[in-house]
């Protein structure tokens, strides 16, 4: 246990240091399985994640920092499975939040160096709306009270809705690409209609 807590405690120093850099999930998602039943490491996260907050302040480079380190953060902690203790109502909040960040930080993206991007900064706070999405409609899709078809329908199109948000937003395409790769994800659709 004390080794899972020194690997819990190098992980959360990584994060602390490295966020900003926008590969900085990856580069800890390999530590992460094993330090997903110590409590502290989602602690310091959700501790983290709070201090990082995008705001609408500040000088454009430090505000794109604190983006990256948000995303990390928000990455990290869906990773470890804070989402499967939330109920319907927290996840579709989350995934509304999730989205309204990413809106909100769309002007960071302006006037970028080198013009238009094909990944622009906070892009991956739409693919974990989508996420969110899809791990809600799995679990109402298990409800066979009567509404959980119907919600979990409405998931579907949500997600649908956020994917083509970031197409129309990213005129390079990546985002064309992510949904072509999400068509099977999505293909349930029909067993609902």
């Amino acid at each position: 246990m004390a080794r899972l807590e020194a690997l819990s405690t190098s992980v959360v120093a990584y994060l602390k240091r490295f966020s900003s850099k926008p590969c900085c999930f990856h580069d800890l998602e390999p530590y992460l399985p094993s330090v997903a039943g110590v409590p502290t490491t989602a602690q310091a996260i959700e501790k983290l994640m709070a201090e990082v907050a995008p705001s609408k302040d500040g000088e454009l480079a430090a505000r794109i920092k604190t983006l990256h380190m948000y995303v990390a953060c928000c990455q990290c902690r869906r990773f470890l499975g804070a989402h499967a203790a939330m109920t319907a109502t927290q996840l579709r909040g989350e995934a509304a939040h999730l989205f309204q960040v990413y809106r909100e930080t769309l002007e960071l993206n302006a006037g970028s160096a080198g013009g238009e991007r094909e990944v622009q900064h906070g892009d991956e706070l739409l693919l974990l709306a989508v996420h969110v999405l899809r791990d809600l409609w799995t679990l109402l899709a298990k409800d066979q009270s009567g509404g959980g078809p119907r919600a979990a329908f409405a998931c579907q199109l949500d997600a649908a809705f956020i994917l083509e948000y970031g197409r129309y937003r990213m005129r390079l395409g990546f985002f064309s690409f992510l949904i072509r790769c999400t068509c099977g994800f999505l293909s349930c659709i029909h067993v609902f209609i």
